[in-house]
Protein backbone atom coordinates (compact mmCIF):
# COMPACT_ATOMS: atom_id res chain seq x y z
CA UNK A 1 0.00 0.00 0.00
CA UNK A 2 1.39 3.29 -0.95
CA UNK A 3 1.11 6.82 1.15
CA UNK A 4 -1.05 9.51 0.05
CA UNK A 5 2.33 11.32 -1.10
CA UNK A 6 2.98 8.39 -3.42
CA UNK A 7 -0.61 8.30 -4.52
CA UNK A 8 -0.63 11.98 -5.39
CA UNK A 9 2.29 12.01 -7.78
CA UNK A 10 1.20 8.76 -9.47
CA UNK A 11 -2.19 10.39 -10.30
CA UNK A 12 -0.38 13.39 -11.43
CA UNK A 13 2.04 11.87 -13.26
CA UNK A 14 -0.36 9.59 -15.21
CA UNK A 15 -2.65 12.65 -15.75
CA UNK A 16 0.81 14.29 -17.55
CA UNK A 17 1.55 11.52 -19.22
CA UNK A 18 -2.14 11.17 -20.64
CA UNK A 19 -1.96 14.68 -21.81
CA UNK A 20 1.26 14.18 -23.57
CA UNK A 21 0.00 11.52 -25.64
CA UNK A 22 -1.18 12.61 -29.47
CA UNK A 23 -5.19 12.32 -29.64
CA UNK A 24 -7.52 14.19 -31.42
CA UNK A 25 -10.33 14.55 -28.79
CA UNK A 26 -8.12 14.51 -25.29
CA UNK A 27 -8.28 18.40 -24.68
CA UNK A 28 -11.75 18.78 -25.56
CA UNK A 29 -12.91 15.21 -23.55
CA UNK A 30 -10.76 17.23 -20.60
CA UNK A 31 -11.67 20.96 -20.72
CA UNK A 32 -15.23 19.31 -21.24
CA UNK A 33 -14.88 16.97 -18.20
CA UNK A 34 -13.34 19.26 -15.85
CA UNK A 35 -15.07 19.76 -12.35
CA UNK A 36 -13.88 23.44 -12.60
CA UNK A 37 -11.77 26.06 -14.76
CA UNK A 38 -10.25 29.31 -13.60
CA UNK A 39 -9.29 31.29 -16.52
CA UNK A 40 -5.61 33.35 -15.99
CA UNK A 41 -6.22 37.06 -17.69
CA UNK A 42 -3.80 39.73 -18.57
CA UNK A 43 -4.30 43.36 -17.25
CA UNK A 44 -5.66 44.23 -20.77
CA UNK A 45 -7.88 40.88 -20.58
CA UNK A 46 -6.12 38.72 -23.07
CA UNK A 47 -6.25 35.00 -22.44
CA UNK A 48 -2.66 33.89 -20.56
CA UNK A 49 -4.04 30.39 -19.32
CA UNK A 50 -6.69 28.03 -17.66
CA UNK A 51 -6.17 26.11 -14.56
CA UNK A 52 -8.74 23.04 -14.91
CA UNK A 53 -9.96 20.83 -11.79
CA UNK A 54 -9.67 17.19 -12.61
CA UNK A 55 -9.73 16.07 -9.31
CA UNK A 56 -10.59 17.00 -5.62
CA UNK A 57 -11.35 16.23 -1.86
CA UNK A 58 -7.79 14.43 -1.57
CA UNK A 59 -6.31 14.50 -3.72
CA UNK A 60 -6.96 17.50 -5.45
CA UNK A 61 -5.40 18.13 -9.25
CA UNK A 62 -5.44 20.93 -11.40
CA UNK A 63 -4.06 21.19 -15.33
CA UNK A 64 -2.49 24.54 -15.77
CA UNK A 65 -2.55 25.43 -19.26
CA UNK A 66 -0.47 28.72 -19.08
CA UNK A 67 2.77 26.52 -17.51
CA UNK A 68 2.01 23.36 -19.04
CA UNK A 69 1.77 21.42 -15.76
CA UNK A 70 -0.37 19.23 -13.50
CA UNK A 71 -0.20 20.99 -10.15
CA UNK A 72 -1.42 18.43 -7.31
CA UNK A 73 -1.91 18.74 -3.37
CA UNK A 74 -3.14 16.11 -0.64
CA UNK A 75 -0.96 17.91 2.31
CA UNK A 76 2.44 17.55 -0.09
CA UNK A 77 2.54 19.32 -3.18
CA UNK A 78 4.08 18.37 -6.09
CA UNK A 79 4.09 19.29 -10.31
CA UNK A 80 4.78 17.23 -13.17
CA UNK A 81 5.02 19.26 -16.88
CA UNK A 82 3.33 17.91 -19.55
CA UNK A 83 3.77 18.30 -23.60
CA UNK A 84 0.79 20.04 -24.78
CA UNK A 85 0.56 18.17 -27.76
CA UNK A 86 -2.84 18.04 -28.04
CA UNK A 87 -3.49 21.84 -27.61
CA UNK A 88 -5.30 21.85 -24.46
CA UNK A 89 -4.38 25.94 -24.09
CA UNK A 90 -5.97 26.60 -27.35
CA UNK A 91 -9.03 24.63 -26.58
CA UNK A 92 -9.76 26.71 -23.07
CA UNK A 93 -8.82 29.71 -25.29
CA UNK A 94 -11.50 29.06 -27.47
CA UNK A 95 -13.71 28.61 -24.60
CA UNK A 96 -13.25 31.68 -23.12
CA UNK A 97 -13.39 33.52 -26.55
CA UNK A 98 -17.30 31.54 -26.69
CA UNK A 99 -17.80 33.64 -23.42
Amino acid sequence: MTNSTDQLQLNCRNIADELGQVSETLAYETRDNALDIEFTLGQRGQFLGARLLVAFGGPNIWINTRYDRVEGSWGERCEFRYDDVNDLHGVCEELFECM
